[in-house]
């Protein structure tokens, strides 16, 4: 896979899995770990996902006051296979839909659950990629975007915008597009990789994927839409063991922070995150980086006051920065890609192994 062409799935799946994996046995089968260092924040994760053979939660979302999951659920609740279900507090329930894909974005946008899919099962599948559901019925939202995979939803000035990868033998081209109410209209020309975020920041729309130019300018990892052309963003993110990229972004205040895989923002030392005050990078601490770890940083969100981010991380996949260090928030043995805030919690979602047997839960909830 060209590592360019990474959005949510910048590289696969089961590579991200056998490096957590590998992170976990190394760090908790090892005794020298150092005991110095920052300590788990205090609280617990609570299993509260849907059981099942295997649960990989791509993305969350709460709305119309239930917890909403996209990814891959086998055996759940009699069916075989499922990539949407939502959550009531108490019981969960599998949501059919119309599209062809696998679930990988979702979003609510003037009160709707948007749903977006990726992972085109065959290329001559044209079945709807992107929809709206109002808790009666689905609505299709266009046709430009059924012969491709929808990797990424956003808002820009109040219109749904999507990262859309067509799907053409050796091509790495993706798009971003915008809906207009009845089609989809693309934002400037190609991005030359996936789009894996976005964020409305200063009155620009950003883009965080696995690329480096977008409509022929350079642009690493991170581009801005200015409302007339695309520009970079002091100057993205570069280094790391894989090629760069941006996967998470976030609005903190006045800074927006990304996460991904890289060492720089800038040029300036940024390990896997960083944060841009609309004029220049800055590093938060030492980052989040190991030694021999592979590190992404895949989700970040807010708790409190207090800036979450998930991932391939070690020695735990949450962490909280405490303005002065990135702390552990309890252990989790897990892959974390999305995060939400329902009902006043932090719920995390991914690959998340549950306890007494069962191979995955995919969905917890912190509890201070």
């Amino acid at each position: 896979m060209n590592s360019r062409s990474r959005s949510r799935e910048l590289l696969s799946v089961r590579h991200l899995l056998g490096w957590a994996l590998l992170a976990l046995t190394v760090l908790f089968g090892c005794s020298d770990d150092d005991p110095t260092g920052p300590q788990p924040s205090s609280g617990s994760w609570q299993d509260i996902g849907p059981s099942g053979t295997f649960v990989e939660v791509r993305d969350l979302t709460s709305w119309n006051g239930t917890l909403v999951a996209g990814g891959s659920f086998n055996d759940v609740q009699g069916h075989p296979f499922a990539d949407l279900m939502t959550w009531d507090g108490t019981t969960w329930s599998v949501i059919d839909k119309p599209l062809g894909g696998v679930v990988r974005a979702l979003l609510v946008y003037d009160g709707d659950l948007i749903v977006g899919c990726g992972l085109q099962q065959a290329t001559s599948d044209t079945l709807p990629k992107v929809a709206s559901w109002d808790g009666v019925q689905w609505t299709p939202l266009g046709s430009e975007l059924n012969h491709g995979s929808v990797t990424a939803l956003g808002l820009y000035e109040g219109d749904l915008i999507a990262g859309f990868t067509p799907v053409a033998p050796g091509d790495t081209v993706s798009y971003v597009v915008r809906w207009n109410g009845t089609s989809w209209q693309p934002i400037g020309g190609a991005l030359n990789g996936g789009v894996g975020a976005f964020a409305e920041y200063q009155g620009l729309l950003v883009a965080g994927g696995g690329f480096d130019l977008v409509d022929g300018v350079t642009a690493r990892g991170i581009a801005a839409w200015n409302g007339t052309a695309w520009t970079s963003v002091g100057g993205g993110v570069g280094g790391g063991a894989y090629s760069p990229g941006v996967s998470a972004l976030m609005i903190d205040g006045t800074t927006l922070v990304a996460g991904g895989h890289f060492e720089t923002a800038g040029g300036v030392p940024a390990v896997n995150v960083a944060r841009w005050n609309g004029a220049e990078w800055s590093p938060l601490g030492a980052g989040l980086g190991h030694p021999t770890i592979t590190v992404y940083v895949w989700a970040l969100s807010k708790l409190g006051d207090a800036l979450v981010a998930g991932g391939v991380l070690a020695p735990n996949p949450v962490v909280r920065w405490t303005g002065s260090e990135w702390t552990s928030m309890s252990s989790l043995y897990a892959v974390v890609f999305a995060f939400t805030t329902h009902d006043g919690s932090l719920i995390a979602g991914g690959f998340i192994p549950a306890s007494g047997g069962q191979q995955g839960n995919g969905v917890v909830k912190w509890i201070p």
